[in-house]
Parts: structure tokens; sequence; C-alpha cells
């Protein structure tokens, strides 16, 4: 994401004296993460979905071919098949088009020609709404396109919660951009419940509920469940800023928990990088045991349960593609 960063120039030129360090660290981390999460081999299907993606993007104008190595990288399809091994193709499809879709408007890639609080406020009205493009670019297009697979798909009860999530998630952009322009990073406690927002992976499990065996779309999560999916989205942030902190600092991105940690504590870099490791495995162990609790509350449903293991499965899976997407940056 673009950066206003002033005030946090000297500390940034700082940090990137101090990469070599934590490169080093880089490997003992990867090691780290391949203990705590599940080891997951590259799913067969991948390869035929991101072609399919690719396609997908080109005809909508979201990937330019000068661009295309950027929806490449990031590797959406293979992403849609580590989080719902079992799915249909059509839901891993779902899952798929939102990720690429994501990931060129967050990238960059494609350029919306307006305003992002104008934009954002668009695009919610549109998946929520339907109805003639409020304006004809490649995201509305995009959205469109996505929201009438999605109701094809018969889960047309998704779309208010999707739009209820896409809304947060630009809350939680604008929420970054307001300390990057008071040229300070935020306290722990206030950047670790935003870095879950940021990340559109609450808006994948709400999908992945096309699949049958999961709550029916339309029935909101409840509180416990909220908080169960709140939190393995919090540690699939964690896991993205441990395997990006070199690209961050790299490209001028101070928004870290590894920068976090050392602006807070006052230590150096490589010592928050080695800090931020136990504090993603403890949110993590926290998540598994909330939802090993949730599915073993009495009275609870098939549905309720698998739901909760699905949920607590996106960490599984994200963290195999962080590790395996050409996108991310370990030396």
């Amino acid at each position: 994401m673009g950066a206003t960063i002033v005030g946090l120039d000297a500390q940034l030129k700082r940090w990137r004296g101090q990469l070599d360090e934590v490169e080093a660290l880089m490997p003992l981390a990867l090691k780290r993460l391949q203990r705590t999460f599940k080891h997951l081999p590259i799913p067969e299907a991948a390869p035929a979905l991101e072609r399919h993606l690719a396609r997908w993007a080109l005809d909508l104008g979201l990937q330019p071919a000068e661009a295309a190595d950027v929806l490449a990288a990031a590797r959406p399809g293979t992403l849609a098949c580590y989080v719902a091994p079992g799915a249909p193709e059509h839901v891993r499809g779902l899952i798929g088009m939102y990720t690429a879709l994501v990931v060129t408007v967050d990238d960059g890639v494609i350029e919306q020609g307006v305003p992002v609080a104008r934009f954002a406020r668009s695009a919610i009205r549109l998946l929520r709404r339907g109805g003639k493009l409020p304006a004809d670019t490649p995201a509305h297009r995009g959205l469109a396109d996505l929201r009438a697979r999605v109701i094809s798909a018969g889960a047309a009860g998704l779309l208010d919660e999707l739009a209820d999530q896409l809304a947060l998630q630009f809350q939680a952009f604008a929420r970054e951009q307001r300390w990057l322009n008071h040229g300070d990073l935020p306290s722990l406690s206030e950047y670790l419940p935003n870095r879950g927002c940021t990340m559109a992976v609450h808006s994948l499990m709400l999908l992945h509920r096309a699949l049958p065996g999961l709550l029916r779309p339309g029935t909101r999560f409840s509180p416990a469940l909220d908080n169960i999916a709140r939190s393995t989205c919090s540690v699939v942030g964690l896991q993205n800023d441990i395997c990006g902190i070199l690209s961050d600092i790299k490209h001028h991105n101070p928004l870290n928990v590894t920068t976090v940690i050392a602006r807070e504590c006052d230590v150096s870099l490589p010592e928050a990088f080695h800090r931020a490791l136990p504090l993603l495995a403890n949110r993590w162990h926290a998540a598994l045991r909330a939802a090993d609790d949730y599915c073993a509350a009495p009275g609870r449903t098939p549905q309720e349960a698998a739901q909760a293991r699905a949920i607590v499965a996106y960490a599984h899976g994200l963290c195999a593609w962080h590790i395996t997407a050409p996108r991310f940056d370990f030396a």
C-alpha cells in the first residue's frame, strides 16, 4: 500500500541498516512457522485454477498484460486450494477470485480513478445491492461478476456479510493511513486487531460457506464463532508480517508487527523479530483453544463444529501459501 511516512524516515533508515541481521534469522523463522502449522503439499488442482483466474482477471482488465507477474506471484488459485482443499471447484473459484481482486486493487495494479473512500463506498454498495455499475472500472466489474457467481452458487445470503467485511477492511486501511499521516506507529494493542481486519481472510471464510456442511449463507456467525474468526485472521496477519518484513522495510512500509514491537519496546529490529515469533505462536494456540472449547460445548451442531474447524484451518493453509508464494521475499 502507498504510505505517507512523515516522521518515520529516520527510523526506517536505521531499520534498513539492520535488515541483514533480520535476513539471517529468516530460515529459523520459517522453520518455526513450519513446526507451528501443518505442512501442506502444493495442491494438485492449483495450476489449473491459476490459469482460470489469470484469464478471468485479464478479461475484466484486473490484470493488464504488463502486470501479469504481480498476480502470478500472489498465487490466488493456490491460496484457494490450500484453504479449501475439499471444496468443489466453484467454491475454490470464488475464494480465488476475491483474492485476485484484493491483490490487484491493494497492490495498485489497476488504477480506480477515484479516491479510495469513494471507491470503498461504491464497492460496498455494489456488493450489497447489485444493479448498475457505479463506475466502469476493472474492480467494479470484478465485484459485479463475483456477486453474480455468489448468487448462482446459491449463496446470496452471504452478500450482506461480505459487504460488511469489506467495509471493516477499508476502515482498517484508513486507520493505518491516519497512523502514518501522524508520523508514528500504533501501540501493539492497537495494531494487532487492526492487522486482522486489513487482511481479506474473513471475507474468504464467508465465501467458503457456499460449501454445503458449513453454516448456511444468511446465518451470521455467533459472537463465539466471530471471535474465533477474528483471532485466526490476526494470526494470519502476523504470518504475513513475519514473512513480509524484509520486503516491507525495503519498500518503505513501516507498518509491521516487528516494527511496532521495536518502537514500543525500544529494541532493535532483529530483537523485535525474535519477539514476534512467540507472539504469533501464543495467539495461534489461544485461537485453537477457543475453537476446541467451542466444538466441545453441549448442543453444538455438526455444522457449527465444522465451521469452527474450517475457520482455524485457514491459518494452516495460509502459512503454506506464505512460505511458497513467490510474492514473499525471504532474502
